[in-house]
């Protein structure tokens, strides 16, 4: 592409005569940086409608009329110096998620989207219920990695979090009250206008995999009490009722309104969250977050953890150089090594976060002394932290130690000891995992010229350079 504006669309879209017309107006309009448009769904057939009306379509969300916080990647389009300032689209997003994390971090370098609602193009949806389901996984897959790089913007369960409202026939919810037509005093308003609620999304809370866990946990209790079993019954029969429901509310096409589509539709609604959420829990639990392609520098050394995952290290640096050029170095390191990493975006109290193991994280702080003439002392702090999976995991366990406890059932001592060992075991992982980041860090600070300072019998500082033991004032 060569011009001042690159357009995007699918290759499963065709476009609207007009569609570049609209997004080029409403973009030099605007003066924004980016611009999209709604994608719709053509005619092809009762499945096809029974899909697009079912959740998880890609679509648009708007801030306002004129502001957009994220456009669809098969109608948008960007100014080219926009596109080049943020080095364009992350290779790393190979299913999904690369128009949702271009989007994001347009933002976050001050940058405006507009939306064109006539530059539309139709798209043709997934036309089977295994292709639908697959394209739920990959979605699911791409969060995973979209957490990764905004953190910020997901909640504890993974699921994204929008500031603006998300639009589209198959939306997540459920509606709790009926539509409200406002027809101004003595209905003499001319354009009387059509409020519909918006989805009540706690009451979706059902249909989550978390629930199907508890409820397959309550099942597994129901072997030392078997009274819990009829809860965890209740529990799975909600669920297919608020999937029934969302199905009932769901916005299909006349043609498309009998039995068959009805229960076609229940059925995505109930596989649909459960699809993704577990494809989004396997890319954060299981994802090879120390790459094992590249081999391990050979002056990288191992840098031993305490059991409690905290260390400091002091470098003597006579350069006048920022802590921050170290950190640019890490951050470059890692990234470039497909390591998993979380940089400061001003409201942690740590820098850089490196997760190389998912039950684990590792978390790494700096800061600088100035001692004059040139000199500064940077100081480097490690401090592994579990994972909001693996405090899960102990909450689950503790959990399950009182009721082995107050029931006195052997079964659940026995599941209680499993999970003590396998979280001890897991920590352990971690700090060897940590272990080597630390010693990736140690490398690239040696490589800078820096001196790493070991603190001697005396109390005084011993400055001496590792890669040669030659000491130095």
């Amino acid at each position: 592409a060569t011009g001042t504006i690159v357009a995007y669309t699918d290759s499963d879209c065709f476009a609207d005569t007009h569609w570049l017309t609209h997004l080029v107006y409403q973009l030099e309009r605007s003066g924004a940086s980016a611009v999209g448009g709604p994608n719709l769904t053509p005619e092809d057939g009762w499945l096809a409608a029974c899909v697009a009306a079912s959740p998880g379509q890609p679509t648009h969300v708007l801030e306002s009329d004129q502001v957009a916080e994220h456009i669809p990647g098969c109608n948008m389009a960007f100014r080219r110096e926009a596109l080049e300032s943020l080095n364009g689209f992350r290779p790393k997003y190979r299913k999904a998620g690369d128009d949702v994390d271009l989007c994001w971090r347009l933002q976050q370098a001050g940058m405006c989207i507009t939306f064109a609602p006539g530059a539309f193009v139709w798209h043709h949806r997934r036309q089977t219920v295994r292709t639908y389901l697959r394209q739920q996984a990959g979605y699911g897959e791409a969060e995973a990695l979209l957490w990764f790089d905004h953190p910020d913007r997901f909640n504890l369960r993974g699921e994204g979090k929008w500031r603006g409202t998300v639009y589209g026939a198959g939306l997540s919810g459920i509606r709790l009250s009926r539509s409200v037509v406002y027809r101004d005093t003595f209905a003499s308003g001319l354009f009387q206008t059509l409020y519909q609620p918006g989805p009540a999304h706690w009451a979706m809370v059902p249909t989550t995999l978390e629930w199907h866990v508890a409820s397959l946990a309550l099942a597994f209790m129901a072997l030392c009490w078997q009274p819990v079993i009829v809860l965890a019954g209740m529990m799975l029969g909600l669920s297919v009722f608020v999937a029934v429901l969302q199905a009932r509310q769901s916005a299909l096409p006349s043609a498309y309104r009998g039995f068959r589509s009805r229960a076609v539709v229940a059925a995505l609604c109930y596989a649909q969250p459960l699809v993704r959420a577990w494809a989004r829990y396997k890319g954060r639990l299981f994802p090879p977050l120390v790459p094992r392609h590249a081999p391990e520098p050979e002056n990288a050394p191992r840098v031993p953890m305490s059991i409690s995952g905290n260390r400091s290290v002091s470098y003597w640096d006579e350069q006048w150089r920022e802590r921050t050029e170290l950190l640019d170095r890490v951050v470059a390191y890692f990234t470039n090594h497909r390591w998993a990493i979380k940089v400061d975006s001003g409201w942690t109290d740590s820098d850089v976060e490196i997760y190389c193991h998912p039950w684990t994280v590792l978390q790494l702080c700096t800061a600088q002394e100035d001692h004059g003439s040139g000199k500064r002392l940077l100081r480097v702090r490690y401090r592994m932290q579990t994972s909001e999976y693996l405090r899960a995991l102990l909450t689950v366990t503790g959990g399950i130690g009182l009721c082995s406890i107050g029931l006195q059932s052997l079964p659940l001592a026995v599941v209680f000891g499993m999970l003590s060992v396998a979280s001890l075991a897991l920590w352990q992982q971690g700090r060897g995992l940590a272990s080597r980041a630390a010693g990736l860090v140690e490398m690239l600070a040696l490589e800078m010229g820096l001196v790493e300072c070991e603190q001697a019998n005396s109390g005084k500082t011993d400055v001496r350079r590792r890669n040669t033991g030659a000491p130095t004032e």
